[in-house]
């Protein structure tokens, strides 16, 4: 009997470790922070719940629950998309969660927190689109160039290009880009303050145009009339 006591003693001692550590899942709701460490009241359970009704309901006391660095948390981004990783920053006071946690007598040590009580939205990756293919995907809208589609239902500013520049597609995008050249140029814009300058401006390009038009059709009937005598005239 002697020679087993060891054994005995050893597996005593095993079976009180066993005893003392043991995991649980907790939820509650978070009450408050510390450090390296996070206090919750937890939610009652259906036994609890039935226990209550026998006797006289016992006020809820707060647990405290420890954090270490292998303590790993997570965040609830939507109700299909599950949980995403997270930090021990990213748990706030009134947060619900869900604990998975060793429990020696009565300290708790967090293995694994989710938090369940709100939506982490995660964000969306927008693929780079391409604004052009090429320079009649362009257009100029004031002194700006942007694709044809975006004019749709725009109103552009009443401001003419400045002269020197042209609307093109550059690198998928457009852009202003300059002329170069012995004739290019670089002018001030025309710019309009209001509708009514703008409906004058009409108005005196379209007279210069009737009287253009009127001396175009003088010199043209007097070429009808006139007989060519050389071809010297």
């Amino acid at each position: 009997m002697k020679r087993y006591l060891p054994i005995l003693v050893l597996l005593g001692v095993l079976i009180s470790s066993l005893a003392l550590a043991e995991t649980t899942i907790l939820t509650g709701q978070v009450t408050k922070i510390e450090a390296n460490s996070f206090t919750i009241i937890k939610n009652i359970n259906w036994l609890e719940k039935l226990t209550g009704l026998l006797r006289k309901p016992q006020p809820q006391q707060p647990l405290t629950i420890n954090v270490t660095d292998n303590t790993k948390f997570y965040l609830r981004t939507s109700r299909t998309a599950g949980f995403t990783e997270g930090s021990f920053s990213d748990l706030k006071e009134k947060d619900h969660v869900v604990v998975t946690a060793d429990k020696t007598n009565d300290t708790y040590t967090a293995s694994e927190v989710k938090i369940t009580g709100r939506f982490i939205p995660v964000p969306k990756t927008i693929p780079e689109t391409k604004q052009c293919q090429s320079d009649a995907d362009c257009a100029w809208c004031g002194m700006s160039c942007v694709n044809k589609a975006e004019l749709a239902g725009k109103a552009c500013p009443q401001v003419m290009p400045r002269e020197g520049t042209a609307c093109q597609c550059v690198n998928n995008r457009c852009m202003v880009v300059p002329l170069t050249g012995p004739n290019s140029t670089s002018t001030p814009p025309v710019t309009f303050q209001n509708r009514s300058q703008v409906l004058r401006e009409i108005e005196r390009v379209r007279n210069q145009i009737k009287t253009l038009e009127q001396r175009l059709k003088e010199l043209e009937k007097f070429l009808q009339t006139k007989p060519a005598t050389s071809t010297n005239e």
